[in-house]
């Protein structure tokens, strides 16, 4: 699963609690990417079952998932960067100049801001891991998503709220983590538990997920 891939950092190439906060953080923000998606095939089936008439309301939600999800992703990640230091670059707050013109997608820029310094924060190796996060997410969607079809059966604004609560958990555990670790420089066993609860979170909900498409009436008894 992806989520060795920071165990195998920590262990084998002595990441930082610093790195491994801020990769999982991507994974927040490809979890964000890889929901739209959902939320467009979603559409997609709507729009060939009842018409092109379903994309204003899809494409609103999806609209209104990007803004405020980035801005929560955003939010989230200028902290991070701040709280373990962004480097020779400084505060990315220092940085961060809003135009209020925009109005609410203020939090687009702020998200744009951060995602930008947050890439450059990761070494080199790190690529390997975001890549490996986001082919196992993508690999997700297509089998329990679009191969299972899923996407019949669910609606797009059950699909916005869905990420909120397993990220918000992530976050907590993040900001906790983050703390001690930083407490206790080199601490690499603690880091290693905070992967392997990651690991157990990613677990437990692949289980539910499974056995909610079990207890799922057959569609073979409809005609």
């Amino acid at each position: 699963m992806a989520a060795v891939a920071p165990l195998a950092g920590v262990l084998l190439w002595g990441w930082s609690a610093r790195e491994i906060v801020l990769l999982y953080w991507w994974e927040n923000v490809l979890i964000g990417f890889w929901q739209l998606l959902k939320m467009l095939t979603v559409g997609a089936w709507q729009a060939r079952e009842g018409g092109c008439a379903v994309w204003p309301a899809t494409l609103f939600v999806m609209a209104f998932f990007a803004v405020h999800y980035g801005g929560f992703c955003g939010g989230h990640g200028l902290f991070v960067l701040e709280l373990t230091g962004r480097g020779e670059g400084g505060s990315v707050l220092s940085t961060f100049q809003p135009n209020m013109m925009l109005g609410p997608l203020v939090f687009v820029q702020l998200f744009a801001l951060v995602l930008q310094n947050a890439w450059l924060a990761l070494p080199a190796a790190s690529f390997w891991s975001v890549a490996s996060l986001f082919a196992m997410r993508g690999l997700a969607f297509v089998q329990d998503f679009v191969l299972t079809g899923e996407f019949k059966k669910v609606e797009v604004q059950k699909l916005m709220m869905e990420p909120y609560k397993n990220v918000i958990a992530l976050h907590v555990a993040i900001i906790f983590g983050a703390g001690l670790t930083m407490a206790f420089e080199g601490a690499w066993p603690l880091l290693a538990l905070i992967v392997l609860g990651k690991l157990v979170m990613d677990v437990g909900q692949i289980r539910k997920e499974g056995l909610a498409q079990d207890h799922e009436p057959g569609e073979s008894s409809r005609s």
